[in-house]
């Protein structure tokens, strides 16, 4: 089975939809996405992850599932206030980078910032909504792993944001999430591709095939903003 993550096009974030350019890109994804073999199409039900997602089910001519435990995530301190920047996942695991916190410890949840963030609430039910999803598709986690319960040779494309995706994907990957935020700033419509290979009965770790590919965005712009 394969696994696409696609990002939502460039935002109008105050209405949760797509700009003119986030329309022009999704196109793009659309046709990037064409040749994918693409089975099942989900998509966050945030507007911004609809809109793209629906470009690309009128070319495939498929049926888009929602999910709706893929809409972004929220962030900061529990008691609320304060500024934007606090607890913002990206802008502090870039801090704290440049800071030289070790990234990779285990215990990152209990880094300052990130010790009272409400984005960890989030984080476990994204988790587990998705381990459940796997599960339907016939791999279930097992510890660190998964178990191949039945064969899939689907690929089904997952359309989402920065956060909700970058978090199923430290998931995948077994990395800490701060760490997969900062190393990896996924880029609007870009395409990242896991692949669960192996037979039923066997444990199998998902591969991570592809990263960041946004190259059929060209000149409509690839930036990158944290949610």
């Amino acid at each position: 089975m394969r696994l696409i993550f696609v990002r939502h096009g460039e935002p109008d974030y105050q209405t949760d939809t797509l700009t003119e350019t986030g329309h022009q890109q999704a196109q793009r994804a659309a046709l990037r996405l064409r040749e994918e073999g693409i089975t099942r199409l989900y998509s966050s039900t945030c507007g911004r992850a609809y809109q793209t997602a629906e470009h690309t089910a009128r070319d495939l001519g498929l049926p888009i599932i929602p999910l709706p435990f893929m809409r972004e995530i929220g962030w900061g301190p529990h008691a609320g206030g304060g500024r934007f920047e606090d607890g913002h996942p990206w802008i502090l695991s870039d801090r704290l980078a440049r800071e030289g916190v070790d990234l990779l410890r285990c215990d990152y949840t209990k880094i300052p910032g990130f010790d009272d963030n409400v984005m960890w609430d989030q984080a476990d039910f994204i988790c587990g909504e998705f381990d459940a999803l796997l599960a339907d598709l016939g791999y279930r986690r097992e510890g660190a792993h998964w178990r191949c319960e039945r064969e899939n040779s689907e690929t089904a494309a997952v359309f989402s944001h920065g956060g909700s995706s970058g978090i199923v994907m430290a998931h995948l990957l077994g990395v800490p999430v701060p760490y997969f935020l900062h190393v990896c700033k996924i880029n609007f419509t870009s395409v990242c591709v896991f692949e669960f290979e192996g037979q039923a009965g066997e444990i199998v770790t998902p591969f991570l095939r592809l990263l960041n590919d946004s190259r059929h965005i060209g000149q409509v712009g690839a930036a990158f903003f944290g949610h």
